[in-house]
């Protein structure tokens, strides 16, 4: 009966609660949004583990009222970035999944992030394994974004608080830093380069890191980041459907019916065939799969891809999402679950993909642009420059991080298994400029590879523990 008294307690608290009023900013509107998924779905989960423990205690009464009730689903969420690597372990799933409670931030400040400051003598050896290539470019793209919404307010780092504008200057300065530095690395000692720039660094940026609590993954160790990728895969397709370019891409529908139809219903049976919803048409079904796992395309017309057609996130099914891996897998259909593995079986055995699918009936819906995918704010995501963290921790996007963790060796055979795969350590300067549905904790990012062979085998393959750094220039 303790049980059923919590139960009622809980339901007269959200009845009491009702509906929040109506928020007058965008931001205010997904944070409560998010609020109130996070408290449904803990109150589902609540109510099925009451329920549950009245039977087991022998409630008869209430057990056979219930008995034949399924558990209530949780609500599906939807994100543009996958559940998981394809690459992952059991070990690694807990930290992935982890979801703590979280309660809307009430502080005057637009944004307090979780964060404490690191003592100068306490900075991590400052390297960039790429030379600094193409972070101008993310810093411009960041710029031009700030020059048509000039953000206002403020962000809370540490004990520090800085208006929201003063990111634009600490943007602009280490862009100056940098443009330094690699000039320096092109005509003389890379070492000394570096060293210069550190120290510069150092006194004109004070360094924060994510503070963790004891109820957050890795706390307590030495490295308290985990890491995973994200790239932007290329589809093969033409404008109408003809020959093997049979399978169509579609766009969001209109209606909630039509959306929900499951990825079997859509791909096999030809549910939303007909609507008007059809982008393009591709020839390779398993093509489609991986844009929906990575939310996002580069689409190949005819052969083409100097025409610069994408194809970005518009939203999902709401159905659950799992890897077909893990099935081919589990079935015996393959021996390791790389990319390369599960597209040779499915080419050979093409009257088992639809009992193959089925075991994945989430399904993604984009839009077609001529703009490279873009992140959470509607900035394009720039290769080995973007990085996607947990909206709900860091909120305020445009921040420049430095990230030190291992990643996939280059020139690596794309058909070996995931414990085969080799890493390198290295270190590197990123924008946060993306957030993701399975990006969740303070200490948590997606890097974004870009496209590419190499970006998949990263992207496929990284689950990996390291440190992540924020930065903001001194005032």
């Amino acid at each position: 009966m303790i049980f059923l008294a919590k139960l009622i307690k809980r339901l007269r608290k959200l009845s009491r609660e009702g509906a929040p009023t109506r928020p007058t900013s965008a931001r205010a509107i997904r944070r409560l949004q998010d609020a109130a998924i996070h408290e449904y779905a803990k109150s589902v989960r609540f109510i099925y583990i009451s329920l549950s423990a009245v039977a087991l205690l022998g409630c008869s009464d209430f057990r056979s009222q219930f008995e034949k009730v399924d558990p209530p689903e949780v609500p599906v969420i939807d994100s543009p970035r996958r559940a998981r690597p394809v690459c992952y372990t059991k070990q690694s799933d807990n930290e992935i999944d982890f979801l703590e409670e979280r309660s809307l931030d009430k502080s005057a400040h637009d944004y307090v992030t979780p964060t404490e400051k690191v003592s100068v003598s306490e900075w991590p050896p400052i390297d960039d394994d790429l030379d600094f290539e193409n972070l101008d470019l993310a810093i411009d793209r960041q710029l031009q974004h700030f020059a048509k919404h000039p953000p206002t307010g403020t962000i809370q780092l540490g004990e520090d608080v800085y208006p929201l504008n003063w990111a634009i200057k600490s943007l602009e300065q280490i862009k100056k830093m940098v443009d330094g530095t690699r000039h320096c690395i092109a005509s003389g000692n890379r070492d000394q380069c570096l060293a210069a720039y550190g120290q510069e660094l150092k006194a004109k940026y004070a360094m924060y890191q994510p503070k963790l609590g004891p109820s957050d993954p890795r706390y307590g160790q030495k490295e308290t980041a985990l890491f995973t990728g994200y790239y932007t895969p290329l589809i093969h397709t033409t404008t109408a459907q003809s020959g093997k370019f049979s399978h169509p891409v579609y766009g969001l529908p209109s209606t909630n019916r039509d959306r929900t139809v499951g990825r079997v219903q859509i791909d096999f049976e030809n549910r939303l065939a007909g609507k008007g919803l059809e982008l393009y048409y591709g020839a390779d079904i398993f093509e489609l799969y991986i844009a929906h796992i990575q939310g996002s395309a580069h689409v190949v017309i005819d052969g083409d891809k100097s025409a610069g057609h994408f194809l970005n996130y518009a939203g999902t099914n709401a159905q659950h999402f799992q890897f077909i891996s893990h099935y081919m897998v589990e079935k015996g259909y393959i021996k390791n679950d790389s990319i390369a593995a599960q597209r040779e079986f499915l080419e050979a055995h093409p009257s088992m993909q639809k009992e193959i699918y089925q075991n994945c009936p989430s399904y993604v819906y984009f839009k077609a642009t001529r703009s490279p995918p873009t992140g959470s704010i509607g900035v394009p995501v720039t290769e080995n420059r973007s990085i996607a963290t947990d909206s709900k921790y860091y909120g305020f996007k445009g921040l420049v991080s430095f990230i030190s963790t291992t990643r996939p060796e280059e020139n690596q055979n794309s058909n070996q298994s995931c414990d085969q795969v080799k890493f390198r350590p290295f270190s590197r300067f990123y924008l946060n400029q993306d957030t993701g549905g399975a990006i969740r904790g303070k200490a948590r990012a997606d890097l974004f590879f870009g496209e590419g062979d190499y970006a998949e085998l990263a992207a496929s393959n990284e689950v990996e523990k390291g440190n992540i750094y924020f930065l903001m220039l001194k005032r």
